[in-house]
């Protein structure tokens, strides 16, 4: 440990510095990943709305 740096001292030293700037790291990441989660599950509704139009289409061919 540094000279005249206790365990007190370095645990509120993590705890003004450290542990803030981990959250803000571990926030913005978040952030990222969430924004690609929605962007997946705004694809795969697309897709989904694409695959019911063709059963449905499949359906009316088979009926006729």
């Amino acid at each position: 440990m540094i000279d005249g740096m206790t365990n007190d001292k370095f645990r509120r030293l993590c705890e003004q510095v450290l542990i803030p700037l981990l959250g803000n790291l571990i926030y913005r990441h978040l952030t990222t990943v969430h924004e690609d989660i929605d962007a997946v599950a705004r694809e795969l509704a697309r897709v989904s709305n694409r695959l019911d139009t063709l059963a449905q289409a499949l359906e009316r061919d088979r009926g006729t």
